[in-house]
């Protein structure tokens, strides 16, 4: 069987796109949670009502600020 390479091309636009999505992707995930932080402070009742809760509450949001980093390597 025929063995599959990459094209250099494809190689070469695949890093700088993946290097800058990256930090965006992570950029906006901290956005977001850091919003439903607010979101929890302002409004308790109304996220303990509500129909899509996060699991782990209160620690969800803090072990994905925590464990970001360390999957950045950073």
């Amino acid at each position: 069987m025929a063995e599959k390479t990459v094209r250099p091309q494809v190689a070469g636009t695949f890093t700088p796109v993946t290097t800058i999505s990256g930090p965006c992707f992570m950029f906006v995930w901290t956005i977001i949670l850091a919003r439903y932080n607010v979101y929890r402070c302002r409004r308790p009742l109304l996220q303990g009502e509500g129909r899509f809760t996060m699991p782990a509450d209160c620690s969800c949001p803090m072990w994905c600020w925590r464990s970001s980093p360390a999957a950045a390597g950073i």
